[in-house]
C-alpha cells in the first residue's frame, strides 16, 4: 500500500497536503477493490479522484504561475494527458474493458511518476532565489 513519507515532500504545505489526500484516496480506490465492493463504487471513487485532481492540478499551476515556474506550461500539458488518462480509465471499468488492479496499478504510477518526481522539479526551483519569490503556503527554509 502507498503511504506518505517525508521525502514526497515538495517544501509547498498545501501542496503537500493535497498529495496526502491524493494517496489517501488511492488507497480508497484499493480498498473498494479488496473488498470486493461492485464496480459502480470503484467508479465512484475514480470519478472523486479525477474531480480532486482537477482541483489540485489548478491550484499547483496556480502556485507554479505565482512563482514564476519556466516549465509551468510542460508541467500544466502533463496534468491534462493523466487527466484524459484517468477519464479514459474510468470509461473502461464502465464498459468492462479494464480491471481494477490495472486501474490501480495506473493510480501508483500517476503518484510515482509524476507527483514524485515531476512535482520534485519544482520544489528544486522553489530552493534557488528564483524560485523564493513569495507564495500562499512556501515554507519559510
Amino acid at each position: 500500500m502507498l503511504k506518505w513519507v517525508d521525502e514526497f515532500s515538495v517544501g509547498h504545505d498545501r501542496i503537500d497536503v493535497e498529495h496526502q489526500f491524493f494517496i489517501r484516496l488511492i488507497e480508497d480506490f484499493h480498498k473498494a477493490m479488496a473488498a470486493p465492493l461492485p464496480r459502480q463504487r470503484l467508479i465512484r471513487i475514480l470519478r472523486e479522484i479525477h474531480k480532486f485532481s482537477v482541483l489540485h492540478h489548478y491550484a499547483e499551476e496556480n502556485i507554479m504561475q505565482d512563482h514564476h515556474y519556466p516549465d509551468f506550461e510542460k508541467h500544466k500539458k502533463l496534468h491534462t494527458f493523466l487527466l484524459d488518462q484517468l477519464k479514459e480509465k474510468i470509461w473502461e471499468l464502465e464498459e468492462g474493458s479494464n480491471t481494477e488492479e490495472n486501474i490501480y496499478e495506473f493510480l501508483l504510477d500517476w503518484y510515482s511518476l509524476h507527483n514524485v518526481n515531476e512535482d520534485k522539479k519544482f520544489q528544486l526551483f522553489m530552493q534557488t532565489p528564483a524560485g523564493k519569490s513569495p507564495g500562499i503556503g512556501h515554507r519559510a527554509e
